[in-house]
């Protein structure tokens, strides 16, 4: 911190360092990033920390800022939790489909089960008879 680097052609006092500042998926690897201030900057967005609980206060005294300063432009916003939001967008659709297909899969099992199960008593139906008429319960039928 406090050293000068070249940036673009302009000379820059670096202020600030952070260590692994993710701005992109978690499923990408860390890269290095310069977040620069401008004055005079081209893009038009600025990131504000509002106080929690005082968001749209705070979206309301920017809103009438932006009229006083620039009333020729739209005033857009944008949360950046939102846009990370977008960022997992994938894995939860993944999730939901791997969910019902398991439940799916666990579905056509027990139909498989029963279905052996009544193959199995059909297939011993005269041995069936023949232990109930021998005094079996159904319990030890069954089992």
């Amino acid at each position: 911190m406090g050293k000068t680097i070249n940036v673009n052609g302009r000379k820059a006092e670096i202020i600030e360092v952070f260590r692994d500042f993710n701005f992109r998926s978690l499923h990408e690897q860390i890269q290095p990033i310069i977040v620069e201030f401008i004055e005079k900057s081209g893009n038009g967005n600025i990131p504000i920390r509002a106080e929690p609980g005082k968001t749209r206060q705070a979206i309301a005294s920017l809103q009438t800022i932006c009229r006083q300063f620039n009333p020729g432009f739209p005033f857009t916003y944008f949360f950046a939790d939102q846009e990370y939001q977008k960022l997992y967008r994938n894995e939860e659709v993944t999730d939901k489909l791997s969910n019902a297909f398991a439940t799916l899969a666990i579905f056509i099992s027990c139909l498989c089960l029963l279905g052996l199960v009544i193959f199995t008593a059909k297939q011993r139906t005269k041995e069936i008879g023949i232990r109930k008429v021998l005094g079996a319960s159904v319990r030890g039928i069954i089992q």
